[in-house]
């Protein structure tokens, strides 16, 4: 943490720089004027801020290039500004995302080689603000399935090293969500990065000991603007609490996030094996973290009412002739109905029958054959 003032003259000094060949991320525009070139050593986790004031009559830019020297220049520019006019100073921050200090270049430059003057550089090194799922103690908590769009790790700090699971280095800013996953439950996450080469990688809890270096699964298949897609599978006995980290090889940007957790019973597809054979049978279930693929009212109103809450399904053989009757005893305003198979078009099937209030219905099979069906503990919302 620190400042300090310069001042400079950019007499006698070449066009070794243009804007235009090293990303429009830089100014926006083509700087063909005299530039002249600052070190800077960032350290890890701080907050670059410098301010050029030129004098009157003179119209200069600013924009931050990526070390080591050898390589200046080569890839897109960190950071820049070009917003003002004559005599109006330009600014640029730029954190260090990277877990270690980084050499970059403050280069003032201008857009005509007869912009010739005096300026003053103000810089300052700060700790920035902490944002939110800056770390697993602060992480941003998913309710599944999540769709976040326009996402960032632009300002974010690389505090964890997630390259042991993805192949990979992730020394770019790294954000971290929170999600909860049940026995038996399947997480799937997609990312897609805008404008970076993003990654995803998964960190047991709790958040006290989180680390990078023992997570548990990791994607870095993809490259920018391609899909990244991860997969974990709870087979523990044990609810978890994990963190998912969203990163990049080198620098962050923007993102759209997917996340959703499937359990046994969330879909038709998936549906429980319930035998009646015996004549009856009692299940118990849990859909707090089931989804909400069907809809009574929307599907032949069998109910009476809409049901957009968490959902189990369960799979039942009813022998021919026979009769149905189901009873279920929810802990919030629960609805019940029944839908005909095949499992993969249960959600656009008309439901048979149903109930909500009491929550129970009876069906009967008319035909010479086994049905399978497909019994729904819904609700009328989600929770």
């Amino acid at each position: 943490t620190g400042s300090g003032s310069i001042t400079g003259n950019n007499s006698g000094y070449q066009d070794d720089y243009t804007t235009a060949n090293i990303g429009s991320s830089c100014t926006g525009y083509a700087l063909v004027g005299l530039d002249r070139v600052y070190s800077v050593t960032v350290p890890s986790g701080r907050e670059l801020t410098a301010t050029v004031t030129p004098e009157p009559g003179l119209d200069l830019n600013i924009y931050v290039l990526d070390g080591p020297a050898s390589a200046c220049g080569a890839e897109d520019c960190l950071v820049g500004s070009d917003l003002g006019f004559f005599g109006d100073p330009e600014a640029v921050s730029y954190i260090n995302t990277g877990i270690t200090e980084r050499e970059v270049f403050v280069v003032i430059d201008t857009w005509s080689e007869a912009q010739i003057g005096n300026y003053t550089i103000d810089m300052t090194v700060t700790t920035p603000p902490v944002l939110p799922g800056e770390t697993c103690s602060n992480a941003v908590a998913l309710e599944t399935p999540a769709s976040l769009r326009g996402e960032s790790t632009g300002f974010y700090i690389s505090n964890y090293d997630g390259s042991s699971c993805t192949g990979l280095a992730t020394g770019g800013g790294d954000k971290i969500y929170a999600v909860t996953i049940p026995d038996t439950g399947v997480l799937t996450a997609e990312l897609r990065s805008v404008d970076f080469d993003g990654a995803l990688y998964l960190m047991p809890g709790p958040a006290e000991s989180c680390d990078g270096t023992t997570c548990i699964a990791g994607a870095d298949i993809a490259l920018t603007g391609e899909l990244e897609s991860l997969t974990y599978a709870n087979n523990t006995g044990d609810t978890l609490n994990l963190f998912l980290a969203v990163s990049s090889y080198r620098r962050g940007g923007t993102y759209d996030l997917d996340v959703r957790v499937a359990i046994p019973g969330n879909t038709c597809n998936t549906a429980l094996p319930v035998d009646v054979s015996s004549g009856s049978a009692t299940v118990t279930g849990d859909s707090t973290h089931a989804g909400n693929d069907y809809n009574a009212l929307e599907q032949g109103n069998c109910t009476g009412s809409r049901s957009i809450g968490n959902e189990l399904v369960y799979e039942v053989i009813v022998a021919p002739l026979a009769t149905l009757d189901v009873v279920l005893n929810h802990s919030r305003d629960g609805s019940t109905y029944v839908l005909p198979g095949p499992p993969e078009s249960c959600g656009t099937a008309v439901c048979m029958a149903g109930g909500d209030n009491p929550d129970r219905f009876s069906y009967t099979n008319g035909s010479g054959t086994d049905a399978t069906v497909y019994v729904v503990a819904d609700a009328y919302l989600t929770g």
